[in-house]
């Protein structure tokens, strides 16, 4: 695409240099500039890409979109915009031809379940006939290709690329997580969303936000940008959590507005709940009557993500029966409440709980379900939210019979300095029934040794990851197969090869 015109979706921007340049591609990193791309420079929390435009023009970058003058490099023109950030998912929508506004798109945000609804939702429509991608924290799916996740929501310029991808490849709609990071730094700016759902609002992310308000304001935003681009915009809100009730009231007045809870006051609600062991089965009404629906999933707290699909299923005027003939067929999703099968006499299963609100769900589900024990093997993530390191250990104590507190992704602080403030918490409920182990292999090993016939051993925090991040260094790790591991040390064998 021509410069020039790329940059008219800017408005005004100082332009040092000709605009009559052709540009291949975009890069927000300066590693990945080749000749004849445009850089983009953004001010990060440790990194400033300002520092590196003299690098990408020796490099061959056409041109660099950043917020301060400087040196004119032969064979690069410099474009000067007051904040680069909110320039670039104006600028990647622009060069990958607005693929977005020729998607459905579906946006998921909240704390915790987006990526049990997003996965539940592409279900529905993928049964309906729709063929769907998925945006999220596992992975992106474009057609028949799955590509591992670096992040919940990509930067703009990858969200774009791989929307673009799906439209050629002939995908008709998106399912997507939207993290409050990606609302706050304008990463889906640029695109039209078709439908919003918003799962619930629990402490999580204070470092970055610094309050709950913000964190609410952040989320928030999807359902303004929606509300404000698409006059047919569809709002699926559970209100059954007090920022769901907020954010319900606050748009009110609108017209598609779907509320979901297990409370009658919701258009779309659950009662007569049943747990099992392996699935769960449950009445929901609807507004078009009554529906009795067995899920392949655990657990009280996913009832309400089953709910949140279902309402996206009837905004799409997709019928009920199909919905659920959909939702009683969904996929198993990795890491969440996975269970490792080894022909053990003991339950063991992987989550990706961080929060205390998802690790008190899981916990209170267990706890149901449970004929023995309880054995939790947890840690937290470090240089995040630490606030959340002591709940996290209260929730522990309070519903385990015996936890190892181990370490996470400690990324650039001490383990042991972030096992401690777990501890404080857990501490604060009770003084026993509880090790620190900070070797996170050794902690899974130990809680699997520990159990007995009938007992559960939960694995929390990581889920589908498969590293551990050490000051900047991704080790492999995947929780999963050191369970398997351990299990096999024991000699159980995995159930595919008795």
């Amino acid at each position: 695409m021509n410069l020039k015109q790329l940059i008219e979706t800017l408005g005004k921007a100082e332009v040092e240099g000709t605009v009559d340049r052709e540009i291949i591609g975009i890069a927000y990193d300066s590693r990945s500039v080749t000749p004849n791309k445009l850089f983009i420079a953004l001010r990060g929390s440790s990194v400033d890409g300002h520092n590196y435009i003299r690098t990408v023009a020796e490099k061959g970058a056409s041109a660099v979109i950043c917020e301060q003058k400087g040196p004119v490099y032969k064979g690069m023109t410099r474009i000067i915009v007051p904040d680069s950030r909110k320039a670039m998912p104006l600028i990647a929508a622009e060069f990958y031809g607005h693929p977005a506004d020729k998607l459905d798109m579906i946006g998921v945000t909240g704390t915790n379940g987006k990526t049990t609804v997003t996965f539940l939702c592409k279900a529905i429509l993928e049964k309906e006939g729709i063929r769907s991608g998925l945006l999220g924290t596992i992975r992106y799916e474009i057609d028949e290709r799955m590509i591992p996740a670096q992040r919940t929501t990509p930067e703009a310029p990858d969200i774009q690329s791989m929307l673009s991808k799906m439209v050629y490849a002939g995908v008709k709609s998106c399912v997507m997580e939207v993290s409050s990071h990606a609302l706050a730094q304008g990463r889906v700016g640029g695109i039209c969303f078709n439908t919003g759902v918003f799962t619930n609002l629990t402490q999580d992310h204070l470092d970055y936000h610094g309050s709950m308000e913000n964190y609410f304001e952040c989320k928030k935003r999807l359902f303004q940008m929606g509300f404000e681009k698409n006059p047919s915009f569809k709002a699926v809100i559970n209100i059954d959590d007090a920022a769901g009730r907020k954010l319900s009231e606050i748009f009110a007045d609108k017209e598609f507005v779907f509320t979901y809870g297990l409370n009658s006051k919701a258009m779309i609600y659950a009662d007569e709940v049943k747990l099992f062991s392996d699935y769960t089965q449950m009445k929901i009404y609807l507004p078009q009557g009554s529906f009795w629906i067995k899920i392949p999933m655990v657990g009280r707290f996913n009832v309400l993500n089953v709910l949140a699909a279902v309402g996206v299923g009837l905004a799409h005027r997709i019928s009920p029966d199909r919905i659920i003939a959909a939702l009683e067929k969904a996929p198993l999703i990795p890491g969440r409440l996975e269970r490792i099968v080894a022909g053990q006499p003991f339950t063991v299963l992987v989550d990706y709980a961080h929060t205390d609100d998802a690790m008190r769900n899981v916990l209170e589900t267990l706890k149901e379900l449970k004929k023995g024990k309880i054995l939790t093997v947890f840690g937290c993530g470090g240089s995040r939210d630490k606030g959340k390191r002591f709940k996290m250990g209260a929730v522990a104590a309070e519903y385990s019979d015996y936890t190892i507190i181990t370490s996470d992704n400690p990324r650039h602080e001490k383990p042991l300095d972030i096992a401690l403030q777990v501890e404080k918490g857990y501490r604060s409920i009770r003084e026993d029934g509880y090790e620190v182990e900070l070797d996170r292999a050794l902690a899974i090993e130990r809680g699997i040794r520990a159990a007995q016939p009938e007992d559960i051993v939960l694995i929390c925090g990581k889920g589908h990851e498969t590293y551990q991040e050490f000051d900047g260094v991704l080790l492999p790790f995947d929780d999963r197969l050191q369970a398997y591991s351990a299990l096999s040390s024991l000699n159980y064998c995995r159930e595919e090869e008795n």
